[in-house]
């Protein structure tokens, strides 16, 4: 689909709440292990003060303007 009108990104409408999720897969790694970049990832979710939501399968980020952000709790140590 091809069109000879240009975007105006600059006056593009924006949703008022966004949700994402996202999982990491080690491609081309010697290890399928992923937990230093899983610790990054929080690391980042933190300090953007976005609302987020660590799983088993990835991590949700959301983002809702009404709503209180809500962060993960830090995981316990393993014994």
């Amino acid at each position: 689909m091809s069109s000879s009108a240009a975007i105006d990104y600059a006056n593009l409408a924006t949703p008022v709440a966004c949700i994402a999720d996202f999982c990491l897969i080690p491609i081309g790694t010697p290890t399928a292990s992923v937990s230093n970049e899983v610790a990054a990832v929080q690391r980042l979710m933190k300090a953007s003060g976005l609302s987020y939501t660590m799983h088993s399968a990835g991590t949700t980020v959301e983002h809702c303007p009404t709503k209180t952000p809500h962060t993960s709790p830090s995981p316990s140590p393993s014994p």
